[in-house]
């Protein structure tokens, strides 16, 4: 199934027309696998989709003013979807104590054991389909697996590697909850986690008077976000592969654009029949508004995009807690769009106390 790399908001301009709105587009999703759309059911105003490709926000947009009998809708711009990963494993043990200070939970974060991420994402590891397959891993892995997520179907972990901690099971569905609420919104900037394998260190659960559900999801989770500030965080990005048909005389401007788009070229053949120049490349998502662009303007409309399909994700190199590199500028402005605070939270802004 295509994996969806944008997200755009659609909401309808009068209040009367959202429930024709969500029912259409809960058949749209049914019939249309890139489309994934989740609803603002707190305020009902708005609803946000995700696609696997910008002209899938054409089409939906046609699509959905033809389904609802042409109520006026509003569209935000796309986003481009990133993900947000560690590199390293924590450089300490990272605590969080609840608000009553009766729990306390100990965390490192590092990334997934090689080939264990492809296997996630190849769908050979889905427990929804098959939940025995953690029992697989626990014996493969040789560590107790606490959960994989989100959903199940997620390319992240939680590994106890506690020696037992009373009342922890009593806690599993609150202990979940937070977990996945993390692989859903990471401390970058509020993206999905890919590839982030937490190890419980110990844990001190108190009795049922002390164990109130926010107290344990707000702890558990503070924790899990500090250790991944502690353990080198980055963003990956996702990465289409294009391929563009070109004549020859306007193959330098194609890769003129290609260039000022970070594009990475790494197949081209000539037709001998029609003089044609077929060029396969690799265009990362975030630049390719941009690209359609200059290609179009640069080539005069010569070129012809054959295809546009995402092919995987790229870790993005520089550091995106430090404002001066080009990643850290680019998570600035994205937490400052989306009304979150300008700087990364720091590890102390987690936690309680650290060691």
């Amino acid at each position: 199934m295509p994996t969806p790399v944008m997200t755009f908001t659609v909401q309808p301009r009068l209040a009367s027309d959202l429930p024709k709105l969500v029912e259409e587009l809960k058949k749209l999703t049914e019939s249309n696998p890139p489309v994934v759309c989740s609803f603002d059911v707190e305020n009902m105003i708005r609803v946000v989709i995700a696609v696997a490709d910008g002209s899938q926000v054409d089409n939906c947009l046609r699509a959905l003013q033809d389904l609802v009998g042409g109520a006026n809708l509003s569209a935000s711009p796309p986003i481009v979807l990133f993900r947000e990963t560690v590199t390293d494993k924590s450089h300490q043990t990272v605590m969080s104590i609840s608000f009553n200070k009766l729990n306390r939970f100990y965390f490192v974060a590092r990334p997934l054991e090689n080939g264990l991420l492809e296997a996630f994402e190849d769908d050979r590891i889905n427990l929804q389909k098959d939940p025995s397959y953690i029992d697989d891993l626990k014996r493969d892995l040789g560590k107790n697996i606490l959960f994989i997520g989100p959903e199940d179907i997620g390319s992240n972990m939680v590994v106890d590697m506690s020696k037992g901690s009373p009342n922890l099971n009593e806690i599993k569905d609150d202990f979940y909850t937070a977990f996945r609420d993390v692989c859903k919104s990471g401390p970058l900037m509020g993206t999905s986690l890919r590839g982030v394998a937490f190890e419980l260190c110990d844990a001190v659960v108190h009795d049922d008077v002390g164990r109130r559900r926010n107290q344990i999801r707000i702890a558990v989770s503070s924790a899990m976000y500090g250790a991944m500030v502690a353990a080198k965080p980055r963003l990956y990005e996702p990465v289409y592969l294009v391929e563009i048909q070109v004549p020859q005389e306007a193959t330098a401007d194609m890769y003129q654009a290609m260039n000022g788009s970070r594009g990475d070229v790494f197949e081209e053949t000539v037709s001998p029949d029609t003089s044609l120049v077929t060029v396969k490349a690799y265009l990362p998502v975030a630049e390719s508004f941009k690209f359609w662009s200059d290609l179009e303007q640069q080539t005069t409309g010569k070129a012809l995009v054959t295809q546009t399909v995402f092919h995987h994700w790229d870790l993005m190199p520089g550091d995106p807690t430090d404002p001066n590199t080009r990643e850290g500028m680019f998570v600035r402005d994205r937490r400052l769009q989306m009304h979150m605070k300008e700087d990364v939270p720091a590890m102390s802004d987690y936690v309680d106390h650290s060691f």
